[in-house]
């Protein structure tokens, strides 16, 4: 079945303490097909941890994917949020290079990439921790 495309996602900021901040995706996956859209969260600063939690009544694919891409393309999360539970609230820290974990700069481009969700109307949640700029 195609998309509907009337996925649905959302970015909002708040502020925590004086430099950390958390970008907040709220995404509902399309009618037709279960796709989510990518969509930029731009932001400037070090991401140091996400989170993620799927809606409990409107649950996605088990082992569905996110990426996090810079503006070069590359996913500042070192993979940490592949498979992601479909009843699990999850956090990842960003990989820099084989298993040492670590903050990642980022320079205003940010676009929330999910994948593997093919149930319809699912729901979740991707908190994205940093320390601004």
């Amino acid at each position: 079945m195609p998309a509907n495309n009337d996925a649905i996602v959302t970015v909002t900021e708040e502020r925590i303490g004086h430099t950390v901040r958390k970008k907040r995706v709220n995404w509902t996956a399309d009618t037709g097909d279960g796709s989510v859209p990518s969509t930029g969260c731009g932001l400037r600063g070090w991401v140091f941890m996400a989170v993620t939690n799927p809606d409990g009544t409107k649950v996605p694919d088990d082992n569905y994917d996110i990426v996090l891409n810079d503006g070069n393309g590359f996913d500042v999360m070192g993979g940490t949020l592949a498979n992601r539970s479909n009843t699990t609230t999850q956090q990842a820290f960003p990989i820099l290079v084989g298993t040492t974990y670590g903050e990642r700069f980022v320079d205003g481009g940010l676009t929330f990439v999910l994948s593997g969700n093919t149930d319809v109307s699912a729901a979740g949640i991707c908190d994205i921790y940093y320390k601004a700029e």
